[in-house]
């Protein structure tokens, strides 16, 4: 479904196809209101079915940064998602007793769904060689958890037990790292992978993600054009025909419509 299909349902849904009531402008504001709306309820319950994994897989992305030590310097590759750069240099440091990697995350960053990492061992550790290299899935550290955390000897960060933390992107000092974007507004992640003694380095960090739906911006002049140049959605069409539910929604109660009272256990989808 495109920009222009999503219009005419929305106008056909509220019987106002020859005479629309509703302005261009409050079409593209209650549309992305209702994109926004939808992801938010999904994301809740995301692959506890099926059908919320379909929903969502459309805009599901993910990116894998690289470290490469070379020596002194060290710089990490990006790949996986096409909107992230090449190259981006990373910080490290220490916090909660536990050393940490951080990087940027991609600038369509929406929700994580889920965030992996390997750590490799630099030397001979117990039974593992040098260059024996751990994965595993990494844990959110919450603030309030996190005093607790550090102080425990069997729950703070280890090779085989990384958490990570996200950082506001504008709080990132720019002398400490090498911003792909300046006008990057997504969070930065900081990897917490044991203690600062030199032993283990973070080798690959796997992050799978929601992205940033496509912005609605439909213009009049699309709307009156003989063939559809509108974008395409970046969902499937039951997707869409979820989001013009949502936005009828919206139009019927600012407009005082009664048939807000019919519409919603009327068009009440089956969970």
């Amino acid at each position: 479904m495109t920009e222009r299909g999503l219009f005419e349902a929305t106008l056909m849904e509220i019987r106002k196809v020859k005479a629309p009531h509703i302005h261009i402008e409050d079409f593209n504001y209650f549309a992305n209101k209702s994109i926004q709306e939808y992801i938010n309820e999904q994301y809740n319950v995301f692959e506890t079915t099926q059908q919320t994994t379909d929903a969502l897989n459309s805009i599901t992305s993910y990116v894998n940064y690289k470290f490469n030590y070379n020596g002194p310097a060290t710089t990490v590759t990006i790949s996986g998602n096409t909107l992230a750069p090449s190259t981006v240099s990373y910080i490290t440091g220490e916090r909660y007793k536990s050393k940490f990697s951080q990087v940027n995350l991609p600038q369509d960053y929406f929700h994580l769904l889920n965030c992996v990492t390997d750590v490799e061992t630099k030397f001979n550790y117990k039974c593992y060689p040098a260059g024996f290299i751990h994965s595993g899935g990494t844990k959110k550290l919450n603030a309030d958890s996190a005093s607790n955390v550090m102080s425990n000897a069997w729950l703070k960060p280890a090779y085989n037990r990384t958490f990570y933390k996200f950082l506001d992107h504008a709080n990132v000092n720019s002398v400490n790292t090498t911003q792909a974007n300046n006008n990057n507004t997504a969070p930065d992640i900081q990897v917490y992978y044991g203690p600062f003694d030199n032993k283990f380095r973070v080798n690959n960090i796997y992050v799978e993600y929601l992205r940033k739906p496509r912005v609605i911006n439909l213009t009049q002049l699309q709307i009156d054009s003989p063939l559809d140049t509108s974008n395409l959605m970046d969902f499937t069409d039951y997707v869409c025909n979820e989001i013009v539910k949502r936005m009828v929604k919206l139009v019927l109660e600012n407009s005082k419509d009664p048939r807000l009272n019919t519409f919603i256990p009327v068009n009440n989808t089956v969970k």
